[in-house]
Parts: structure tokens; sequence; C-alpha cells
């Protein structure tokens, strides 16, 4: 997943998305938007979102800071919580730097961003991908993101001088 900060807007769109899919409760967001800002960009002030999840990481210091082994990374790396083998011990938790993993208190487990790894697995977008106005996250291979971030940016461009 890569998410185009520049063109992001800061609407709550993905992360209402996200709960929506994954039926989360008050209080339990695998997705946020966060304000960063304002600075100084010249003479101006800027202000910039940036998404707070599971990055999937390339070695997930999550998966060995679990007690029940319930956290795998699968081969197209998606790290994924089993449900039926977590305690909830929120190891994880303090383990992830990001702060991804999150307890559920109504199923007493703790769980993340998956990826939305059904839907892709159908051929479908994620939903933050699809619910997302500004068109600025992009989940796939490294080269059709690069792909589609390149056609953004000259997109951008003739908008620019016109």
């Amino acid at each position: 997943m890569l998410v185009y900060t520049d063109l992001c807007v800061g609407c709550p769109c993905c992360s209402v998305a996200c709960k929506q899919e994954n039926d989360l409760p008050v209080g339990v967001n695998w997705l946020q938007v966060k304000e960063v800002g304002p600075f100084e960009v010249g003479d101006a002030l800027r202000v910039e979102y940036r998404l707070a999840r599971c990055v999937h990481c390339g070695n997930p210091p999550c998966i060995s800071a679990c007690s029940s082994d319930a956290i795998t990374k699968r081969a197209d790396g998606i790290v994924i919580i089993d449900q039926e083998k977590c305690i909830g011990c929120r190891k994880c938790i303090e383990a992830c730097p990001f702060n991804a993993p999150q307890y559920d208190p109504r199923t007493k487990t703790v769980n993340m961003c998956n990826l939305c790894y059904p839907r892709l697995e159908r051929g479908l977008p994620t939903s933050c991908e699809l619910s997302c106005p500004a068109r600025v996250i992009y989940v796939g291979e490294t080269n059709e993101i690069t792909s589609k971030i390149q056609q953004r940016r000259m997109e951008r461009q003739i908008f620019k001088a016109m």
C-alpha cells in the first residue's frame, strides 16, 4: 500500500470505510488520518495528512511478540492475526512501533489491518482505496503502484498548466 500524501485532503472516508468493512466498534481504528503541521513552506503555512495503519513490515515485531503464535505473514507480505489463536494479551500492541494492532473489547482479542485480503483475493480494491475521494491510496504490486503514481503526477502537471 502506498498513500500519495501530497494530495490527501484529510477527510476520514478511508477510516470510515475500514470500520464498516471490518465491523469495528467505536474506539477501534485500524486506519486513522493524522494531521501533521502546520509548518512553514516559504511564506505560507502547510498541513499534511498521514495514514496511521499497519504497514505490513518486512520483519514484523508483532510476530515475535505474540505469545500464542496468532500472527503470521503471508507469502504476499500481508500480516494477519488468527482470531482463533489470539488470547488478547496485547503484547503485539506494545511491540508495534506504529500502534497498528488494536484491542477489541467485544471479542477480547487483538486485530489490525489485513489489507482487505478477502477483497483482494476476489479481485476487488481495498475498502480504503475504493472510498478515497482524492484517489491517493494505492494497493498492489510495486510496479503497478509506481505506474499509477506517475500517471497521477502527469495529470497533476496538466491540471497546473491549465
